[in-house]
């Protein structure tokens, strides 16, 4: 029996359960991890990104690709590049993400001591003319928090 007498000691005993219940049952209340968080923000916008270059739209990838990627790939020799490798490997069937990985701070990427925020994702990809490749995509998180593609590489499985 409930006592509605001393303080309400049940309604303390209802509000923590609830509470715990409710953390049980939501990432979110319980804490989400941030880099998952940031995995999950960069993979949907590599999606959009990979989804130019499939459709061969190489010039506008270029565009939404990060600063870092502009200062070392041109325009005209990302578009050169990717008809040379993509166009060949025909229609695309499937893509899988295999993984993420996030890395941030002085030692982000390696040894190259780049400084910054990303995202690492290797895809598991079928294309017309190659059954099983794997898509590795950097992404990068820029000074207006967007992620951007800063690397791109494909390699037959």
């Amino acid at each position: 029996m409930i006592s509605l007498q001393s303080g309400r000691p049940w309604l303390v005993s209802i509000v923590i359960i609830t509470l715990g219940a409710l953390t049980a049952l939501s990432p979110t209340l319980a804490g989400d991890d941030p880099q998952d968080a940031a995995k999950t923000e960069a993979v949907a916008a590599m999606q959009t990104w990979l989804g130019e270059v499939d459709v061969g739209d190489y010039a506008k990838s270029w565009t939404d690709t990060a600063k870092s990627f502009q200062k070392a790939v041109t325009s005209d020799q990302w578009v050169t590049v990717s008809n040379n490798v993509r166009t060949p490997l025909g229609k695309l069937l499937s893509r899988k993400l295999a993984s993420s990985d996030y890395q941030s701070g002085k030692a982000a990427l390696g040894a190259g001591g780049l400084n910054g925020t990303y995202v690492i994702a290797q895809f598991d990809t079928s294309f017309e003319n190659m059954k099983y490749a794997r898509e590795t995509v950097t992404f990068e998180k820029e000074a207006d928090g967007a992620w951007r593609a800063a690397g791109y590489f494909i390699k037959p499985q």
